[in-house]
């Protein structure tokens, strides 16, 4: 079923290749790359995009639940969520990781690493109210961030990291959902890095490309036709 809300992850601010595989959509996650989350909502109505990485919330660190606040996504735009969220004018960059060093492993929580999720819940009320400034909005009323940070058991592939601090400052604002616990859609991308990709089957080879020119005209002007007297004298 198509849906328009869209779940990206971009590094160096573009966004990377998405592999489908069996119905999942899979991206390679190369160690000591930093990435920013996009989500985009091509609907008509304000919605909340709740956010997950290795099933941690990325608001307060804790297991991920629908009850958690998201981010205001205003219609047909998007918003970019570049960190864990350490205040409301702070977060630490995601980046992937070594396994035992990713966010979820430090905090002994490592059973999900490996998937990045976004509840979807459109607002009750479809009368937008925006501020002046560009800044994100943060919804769910007041939060706790971060947490208490543990060593994880070691293991091979990739993790979501906790990056360095950047600023990233949010206002909170009010939203009442069409439904408190159930989402419109549940956006999904289980990432890992390139020998995981492999071990799972994604397939990385690229597709034969046809090339195809829609003018191909050759750039010189059109070859006039035999007997043609229409040329300057």
């Amino acid at each position: 079923m198509n849906v328009p809300y869209r779940l990206e992850v971009l590094v160096h601010g573009r966004p990377i290749k998405v592999y489908s595989h069996e119905g999942e959509a899979y991206v390679e996650g190369r160690k000591g790359s930093e990435f920013t989350l996009r989500v985009h909502n091509d609907s008509s109505g304000n919605i909340e995009a709740v956010i997950t990485i290795d099933g941690l919330s990325v608001m307060n660190g804790k297991k991920g639940g629908y009850a958690v606040g998201g981010y205001l996504v205003r219609p047909y735009s998007y918003v970019d969520v570049p960190g864990w969220r350490l205040s409301n004018s702070a977060v630490a960059k995601f980046l992937f990781s070594e396994r035992e060093e990713a966010y979820a492993s430090l905090m002994d929580v490592p059973d999900n690493i490996g998937v990045i999720g976004c509840a979807v819940f459109p607002e009750k009320v479809k009368i937008p109210v925006f501020r002046d400034d560009d800044r994100p909005h943060l919804l769910g009323g007041p939060q706790t961030f971060g947490g208490r940070a543990m060593r994880g058991s070691a293991s091979k592939g990739v993790g979501c990291g906790f990056g360095q601090q950047i600023d990233h400052k949010v206002t909170e604002v009010q939203f009442e959902r069409l439904s408190l616990t159930v989402p419109t859609a549940v956006l999904k991308i289980l990432y890992g890095d390139k020998a995981q990709l492999k071990e799972w089957g994604v397939p990385l080879q690229e597709s034969p490309k046809v090339a195809l020119n829609p003018f191909p005209c050759e750039p010189t002007g059109c070859v006039p036709p035999p007997g043609w007297r229409g040329g300057r004298r």
